[in-house]
């Protein structure tokens, strides 16, 4: 084998193993995080409008949210996070 057919391939070997890397990346950690966010938003959302509901038609002068609120949508972000972080990982393992 000559010298250059081996760096040759030895480039592609590390582009594919850098194509692989971003694309664990992307299954891993990138969609599991648009997942989470997607639930915060619910979460808060859910929270919010209930709150602002119920302010509405109670005679409560003040409308507040308080940090309980942003932890309980924060739980949210996690449990989609995980949700989708162990569906990638079941589809990895077991497909």
């Amino acid at each position: 084998m000559k010298i250059k057919e081996m760096t040759n391939s030895l480039d592609f070997d590390i582009e594919e193993s850098h194509a692989r890397f971003l694309n664990r990346i992307k299954t891993f950690v990138v969609k599991p995080f648009i997942l989470g966010l997607f639930t915060f938003a619910i979460f808060f959302t859910t929270i919010l409008s209930t709150k602002f509901i119920a302010f509405l038609f109670t005679d409560n002068a003040i409308f507040d949210l308080n940090i309980y609120d942003v932890l309980f949508s924060i739980m949210g972000f996690f449990i989609g996070f995980m949700l989708k972080f162990f569906l990638q990982l079941r589809r990895l393992l077991f497909s």
